[in-house]
């Protein structure tokens, strides 16, 4: 025996060893030989079958009692067989790391049918003490950019348990957590509304099931090799023409499809659900890569050969559930964000349009000054929209001060209610052109309404509630929307978050200069520091980085942190909804909404360039130069304001 064959039968050993230490602590999966499926589980605690945990109310060697709730079943254990209340199943113990290739073929195609009514997904969680990590985040998409993230923690027997709203069939990602909340490893899941999977995860080992009616998809995608990725970097994407970007990422669609096609004749058990979903993911990459491509093109070129390439293809029926990848999501949202662009107008335009619109109404009055700075900006648009898309950010760039001072006239509450009503009417004509069969046609609409909400943070407007109740046809979609808009009115409802120590706000309201403000804003929490959050309600990066605030506030546990939010051109309805929705109360967070021209001030002396933007006040008052590390990076913004405490 050579060295190289000693070292590879030494590791073979270590990891039978290891599979055989989880083993002989008590856990036994087995396998239903004739369906493929996961069938039962045995823990020290409990087992699972049906997608329910049970407890042991006897057990007699290879006999046993399981209850959950009023339900009793008996189990008998023999050789590769399991009796389960009174039903004999030939079965095989999971020793591997994913559940087998199945036995049988499945043709059964995806279906997008919706329930009559809203419903719910649960998804429970084994995670067997020692598995090498101390949670795990589930993410899920409501519609497009209305990303959630939910943080798994597991009881002391290693078992979670969580419930989401479901309209329709989508894809839940199940990212694993160490103790730095640092993940890798993802788990897909696929459930249908009504469904319940439960996931076993074994970090340590690189073991992971699925059990559950639809659960076979998910074991499929763990235990098979993924096909070619379509993929054209970013930086390389915004050189490319549209032509080039055909070209070389329609060569890699090819070469996709071609190893997805040779992977299910290698593994001819492979389901069609399977098949198309890795179709469908190459075809949507290659789409999105399109879309996103044309944002480089002048907006007077925007669309041509783009839309047209989506179109003839039939990239707007989609084969697989609608919600069941992320990037036909985004191909959606980009090619109405490009459509709009091309057809109605810049902001800008849009600006002056309800400006004219709303005056001659009389339902808003300008200065002849506040005419001619949009006026200003209209020409500056104007040469933008004629030149590539790295050459128009330069140029707003340079223009940025007229640019900024009169997007600062789209946040009057006349020209906010009309840009939000105008915008959803122009989406729906949009969407409604784009030959779709009724209910994509309906799941477009779904995600058209909740961005709304989502980006806007505030509930809808008579005007919007009466377009969803005349457009969306699908019941479980509309009950979806309406149940969306109900969570943001029970926030706006909630009481507001209170400062332990508020500022002078009496001397506040007199003050007119940035630092002066910002001082009397930090001025009760001299001696500790500050983490400085510049957001706004309409912002959604600031709001994805609100959902890591939990995180960073468990790593910055005992450094004595006041966290400052500064609220940007946002109502105040909004405002409340939002810190209700991101849990951001507590004695350690301050909360403003200042007027306009104040929180203008500030931003100057913060530096604000866009949003979010963070900055760190130290003990004495001053603002630490650089930007400090984001909610997201936790553990890198502890380490930075360790750095404070020692100076």
């Amino acid at each position: 025996m050579n060295r190289l064959t000693a070292t590879i039968t030494l590791a073979i050993s270590l990891l039978q060893t290891a599979v055989a230490g989880i083993q002989q602590s008590g856990e036994k999966l087995l396998r239903d030989d004739a369906t493929g499926e996961w069938l039962i589980g045995f823990f020290p605690d409990y087992a699972v079958y049906d997608n329910k945990f049970w407890h042991y109310a006897s057990r007699d060697g290879s006999r046993m009692t399981l209850c959950c709730g009023g339900d009793t079943i008996g189990v008998s254990l023999a050789q590769g067989s399991v009796e389960i209340g009174g039903r004999s199943h030939k079965c095989s113990e999971l020793r591997g790391r994913t559940v087998p290739y199945y036995p049988e073929a499945d043709p059964t195609p995806f279906t997008d049918k919706l329930p009559p009514r809203l419903d719910s997904v649960t998804v429970r969680f084994i995670m067997p003490k020692g598995s090498g990590m101390d949670g795990a985040e589930l993410s899920y998409n409501k519609f497009f950019n209305n990303s959630e993230s939910i943080y798994i923690t597991p009881d002391s027997t290693g078992r979670a348990e969580v419930t989401l709203p479901a309209p329709c069939t989508k894809e839940l990602t199940v990212q694993l957590l160490d103790r730095r909340g640092r993940g890798w490893t993802f788990i897909p899941l696929y459930p249908e509304p009504g469904d319940t999977v439960t996931a076993y995860i074994d970090h340590r080992c690189g073991r992971y099931f699925v059990m559950g009616s639809n659960a076979r998809l998910s074991n499929e995608l763990l235990c098979a090799p993924d096909p070619k990725k379509v993929h054209v970097s970013y930086n390389e994407n915004r050189r490319l023409t549209s032509e080039g970007y055909i070209g070389k990422a329609g060569k890699m669609l090819s070469e996709s499809l071609a190893q997805t096609d040779s992977i299910a004749r290698r593994h001819p058990t492979l389901s069609a659900k399977w098949a198309a979903l890795q179709r469908a993911k190459a075809r949507n990459a290659f789409a999105y890569g399109l879309t996103q491509n044309a944002y480089n093109r002048p907006r007077t070129d925007i669309l041509g050969l783009p839309t047209d390439t989506l179109t003839r293809g039939g990239y707007f029926n989609p084969t697989v559930p609608f919600m069941a990848d992320d990037d036909m999501l985004c191909i959606f949202a980009d090619y109405v964000g490009l459509t709009r662009l091309a057809g109605q107008g810049s902001t800008p335009r849009l600006l002056r349009k309800a400006a004219r619109e709303l005056e001659r109404e009389g339902r808003l009055c300008l200065t002849d000054a506040e005419r001619a700075l949009i006026e200003e900006a209209v020409a500056i648009d104007s040469v933008a929209a004629s030149i590539p898309a790295d050459s128009a950010q330069r140029y707003y760039k340079e223009h940025m001060d007229v640019l900024k001072a009169a997007g600062a006239l789209y946040y009057r509450p006349a020209i906010n209610k009309w840009f939000r009503t105008e915008n959803a009417k122009g989406q729906m004509r949009i969407i409604s052109g784009m030959g779709l069969d009724r209910l994509t046609e309906d799941m477009a609409l779904a995600w058209l309404f909740v961005t709304d909400l989502e980006n806007m943070g505030e509930i809808f407007t008579p005007e919007l509630t009466a377009m969803v109740e005349q457009s969306v046809a699908t019941p479980a979609l509309r009950d979806y929307i309406f149940a969306c808009n109900k969570e943001f009115a029970d926030y706006a409802n909630a009481a507001p978050a209170q400062a332990a120590q508020p500022a002078d706000t009496a001397r506040l309201a007199t003050l007119t200069d940035g630092k002066e403000i910002l001082d009397c804003i930090t001025a009760p929490y001299r001696g500790r520091i500050i983490y400085v959050d510049v957001w706004g309600t309409w912002c959604v990066p600031c709001k994805e980085e609100m959902k890591h605030v939990p995180e960073m506030k468990k790593a910055l546990e005992g450094m004595d942190v006041v966290y400052l939010y500064l609220c940007s051109r946002s109502s105040d309805e909004s405002w409340r909804a939002n810190i209700a929705r991101f849990g951001l109360g507590g004695k350690d967070c301050v909360h403003y909404n200042l007027p306009q021209a104040q929180q203008a001030a500030v931003e100057a002396v913060l530096g604000v360039g866009g949003y979010p933007t963070y900055r760190v006040i130290d003990r004495q008052g001053r603002i630490v130069p650089g930007r400090p590390p984001r909610p997201s990076d936790p553990y890198g913004l502890k380490e930075a304001l360790k750095k404070l405490t020692k100076e």
